[in-house]
């Protein structure tokens, strides 16, 4: 994955600050975990949503990495593949729609992506 770095320089002259406890206004954010994007489709649940906007929102598929990359290629791959637990490690060899590697943060990885993903391609899944 790329590394990115910010840096912040602040130049302040007078600062004033008031802070009051108060509950914030998080509104209606949608995440899955791995285990509800891995279900297989029923109803309304998590799985028939990944069924039905997965190769609409990811038409060239997920690649998670860099050098050493997984792919999936269809709503049905990730069904297949999570949840995903093990110890997390990095990628030791490339994989394409991998059933059997278990490997809790590309599980993570991959819930994270999904759920971001089908954010950016449909507007009502998620107050942003």
């Amino acid at each position: 994955m790329r590394s990115v770095r910010y840096a912040i320089t602040l130049s302040l002259s007078i600062l004033s600050l008031t802070l009051s406890a108060q509950e914030p206004e998080c509104g209606t954010h949608r995440t899955q975990t791995q285990g509800g994007w891995g279900t297989s489709a029923s109803g309304n649940n998590p799985g028939a949503y990944r069924d039905a906007n997965f190769n609409l929102a990811f038409p060239d598929g997920i690649i998670l990495g860099c050098e050493q990359t997984v792919a999936f290629t269809s709503s049905s791959a990730v069904e297949e593949f999570l949840p995903s637990g093990g110890s997390p490690a990095a990628l030791s060899a490339s994989y394409v729609d991998p059933s059997d590697l278990n490997n809790v943060l590309i599980g993570q990885t991959l819930a994270l992506t999904l759920s971001v993903g089908f954010d950016l391609y449909d507007p009502s899944f998620s107050n942003s």
